[in-house]
């Protein structure tokens, strides 16, 4: 059989592909067309991929990123037997990336063609790089394809057609596995209560894909859980920290989800690590404070001891620490830091003279201690107390009330309390007060603790203010004087009120006709409520109806020995007929009225005076004729008021007083 009919059938190619930089799948796929070869046509040109080292069939296990270099190999393995030579030439070699873009490597722009391949000397054709892109991968794979084409054996005679060789194969890379890890520490392993305790977070991309939507779950911690580190690269690691307030131990889980874009395997679109656990404990932290004395009874006059101890927590130092004794400012005290269990002790002096600022005053007064201090974030508290009786010399007397307002002539009341708070019996005890005699008395003895003597006194008809002050005196077991005293204070309210009648304006025609400026004003030292005034335009109804009505008779004088009683009708309200009423509310009033210190309107205080306007039309008997477009009206006007007390305040206050008012006409 000559070479061309030998070589009439097709031909073998083998292609061989070799990834540089990552090991890739290998393998060999001869495509073989008609017969079985023979001779030369059984040379098998041939494509494969291998690994970098050449080393055959294996898995490449690729990440996102990586960057693969192809080399493609033309060869002829072996000859077949009784041939001495095979060899190919020509044909193109493209690559086919897993992106589906196409790369020519040898043989196929038209400068460069593959030359001859024959055995013991493979053709290697251009490199071809693809980095990986987990978008390309179809459930974690991604596919590499070699294609050879066009090749034509030599051994053909002259004149004959070569048959063409080809082949192709396909490799596959596979993807790492997606896959995330967290990691949760706490960097407060203890805290105290009222403390924040603090976590660091750290997850890591620990496959092949790039990861989108990290985020971390956590079912304890509000500030870590939600956490969102947004994209991880692969291999990358993101930190973040969170905290929280504990009252109790903590010891909890965090994982993280995240999602796998591209095309992972089946299953793995979404992925979540294996959670990580972080403890803290909680220790409770306290400061403490005792407060104690040695002198729970002190004599007025003397001196006390009080002892202050502080106890810090063992767990760890205190800074700013503070006592403060509001009732005794001179025992508190301050340190900048006290280490941790530390235990100070100290004694400061009470005072009980009452000439001396910060004195314990007598009684019982609780004595309490506050001591504060700070650890970060952390406010230390803690009180105690204890109770400090000052006693007097023994002997003690208080008259109340300390202050009262009477009105004047009214009778002052006071009540008197002598007790024995000494540790003597005390004999010969005498009450004195020079202003008021009756609140003196002769008391005897007293023996310590007897109940304490109380009795009323008065002091009739006060015309002034008044400052009275008793005294008691007693001789002790030991022949000793003893002796004390107390004041009170009498103010004398005089309220008063003032009503004046003037001319603003007179028309005379055929009757007189007179405006007139009606006022009231408050002169006393009381502010007044209750205000109105009492205006008769005749000038005769008022007199006798006020005398009437106080029970007297006559022609409205007083006589010797007669006291004005009280009107049996409510001027304000119940006006005898004929008598104008004049209030606040009055269409008559213009003003005066200011807000007090409160803000309040309607009471007169002291000094204010109101004003109304009032017209009159002259009735019969009540003019004195005009002459030559002179003369004058008569009317009577009574001002009323209520002052601070309850009382009724009037004007005028007397009978005598209630005579017409006389108001000059000056005719317009």
């Amino acid at each position: 059989m000559s070479l061309i009919q030998r070589n009439a059938v097709p031909l073998f190619v083998l292609i061989a592909v070799i990834a540089v930089g990552v090991g890739v799948f290998a393998s060999t796929s001869p495509f073989a067309f008609g017969e079985e070869p023979v001779g030369c046509d059984a040379a098998a040109v041939g494509i494969s991929v291998y690994t970098t080292d050449d080393s055959g069939n294996s898995v490449a296990v690729v990440s996102n990123g990586d960057v693969v270099t192809y080399r493609v190999t033309l060869s002829i393995p072996e000859l077949p037997a009784g041939e001495t030579a095979c060899n190919y030439v020509g044909g193109a070699l493209a690559v086919t990336l897993p992106d589906g873009s196409q790369v020519p490597v040898a043989g196929t722009d038209g400068t460069e063609a593959i030359p001859t391949i024959q055995v013991g000397a493979p053709f290697t054709a251009q490199s071809v790089s693809y980095t990986i892109n987990q978008n390309d991968a179809i459930n974690g794979e991604l596919t590499v394809r070699a294609n050879y084409s066009g090749g034509s054996s030599l051994s053909v005679g002259e004149g004959e057609q070569a048959p063409e060789a080809a082949a192709s194969v396909s490799n596959v890379l596979r993807m790492t596995p997606p896959s995330i890890d967290i990691e949760k520490i706490t960097t407060t392993p203890i805290v105290y209560l009222g403390q924040t305790a603090g976590f660091n977070i750290t997850v890591t991309n620990t496959g092949g894909y790039a990861l989108s939507n990290v985020t971390v779950t956590d079912s304890q911690v509000e500030s870590c859980d939600g956490m969102s580190f947004g994209t991880l690269a692969v291999g990358q690691e993101k930190t973040d920290s969170c905290s929280t307030l504990l009252d109790s131990d903590i010891s909890n889980e965090a994982y993280a989800t995240a999602s796998v874009p591209g095309g992972p395997p089946a299953g793995m679109e979404t992925i979540t690590s294996e959670p990580d656990t972080a403890s803290v404990s909680v220790e409770a932290l306290s400061i403490g404070i005792t407060v104690g004395t040695t002198t729970p009874h002190i004599r007025l006059g003397n001196q006390g001891e009080v002892e202050i101890t502080v106890i810090m927590p063992p767990q760890t130092a205190v800074n700013n620490v503070n006592v403060t004794v509001e009732t005794a400012p001179q025992c508190g005290s301050s340190w900048d830091v006290l280490p941790a269990g530390a235990v100070e002790t100290y004694t400061c002096v009470v005072e009980t003279d009452p000439a001396t600022e910060g004195s314990l005053p007598l009684g019982t007064t609780t004595v309490t201690g506050i001591v504060t201090g700070s650890v970060p974030d952390v406010h230390l508290e803690d009180d105690a107390s204890v109770d400090v009786s000052v006693f007097g010399v023994g002997l003690n007397i208080t008259i109340t009330p300390k202050e009262q307002t009477i009105r004047e002539g009214d009778t002052a009341s006071f009540t008197v309390t002598v007790s024995n708070d000494g540790d003597d019996v005390l004999s010969n005890v005498q009450v004195t007060n020079e202003t008021v005699p009756s609140c003196a008395n002769d008391l005897g003895s007293m023996a310590p603790g007897d109940v304490p003597v109380t009795y009323d006194c008065v002091s009739d008809a006060v015309s002034e203010d008044l400052e009275t002050t008793v005294k008691v005196a007693a001789v002790a077991a030991d022949g000793a004087p003893e002796e004390d005293e107390d004041s009170a204070y009498v103010n004398i309210l005089r309220p008063s009120t003032a009503i004046g009648v003037s001319e603003v304006n007179t028309m005379v025609l055929r009757l007189v006709v007179q405006t007139l400026r009606v006022t009231e004003t408050n002169d006393g030292d009381s502010p007044l409520t209750n205000i109105c005034v009492e205006f008769d335009p005749t000038g005769a109804v008022l007199p006798h109806t006020a005398m009437d009505a106080m029970g007297m008779e006559g022609e409205g004088m007083m006589e010797e020995g007669e006291a004005m009683e009280a009107m049996t009708y409510d001027p304000c309200t119940e006006p005898p007929h004929g008598v104008m009423v004049l209030t606040r509310d009055s269409v008559e009033f213009v003003g005066g009225d200011y807000p007090n210190e409160a803000g309040e309107l309607g009471i007169m205080e002291e000094g204010e005076t109101w004003e109304w306007r009032v017209v009159t039309v002259g009735v019969a008997g009540n003019y004195v004729a005009l002459s030559e477009g002179a003369g004058s009206m008569n009317y009577v006007a009574i001002g009323h008021g209520t002052d601070i007390l309850g009382g009724d305040v009037t004007y005028p206050g007397d009978v005598e007083e209630l005579a017409q008012i006389e108001v000059p006409i000056t005719a317009q």
